[in-house]
């Protein structure tokens, strides 16, 4: 199963929602100023943030993955 995630204004900061694969982007991002989304991995501790969406017309970022990092309060493997 893929995980798939939305980036989110939430007026401070960007926020992260993450869910299954088997939801639209567009469906968890109703009523949200979305800046970016895609798909997320996690492998040993270390995410990646890839892909898009297509309902959303959006494409994960390269900051995306730091944002992923403080929503799930892991540490960054480098």
């Amino acid at each position: 199963m893929k995980t798939k995630y939305i980036v989110f204004d939430n007026g401070l900061l960007d926020d992260m929602l993450i869910f299954s694969d088997m939801q639209k982007h567009e469906d968890i991002a109703r009523g949200l100023t979305v800046v970016s989304a895609g798909f997320l991995s996690i492998y040993n501790n270390k995410i990646s943030c890839y892909g898009e969406s297509i309902s959303l017309e959006l494409k994960s970022r390269p900051e995306d993955e730091k944002i992923a990092y403080r929503a799930l309060a892991l540490e960054k493997v480098e």
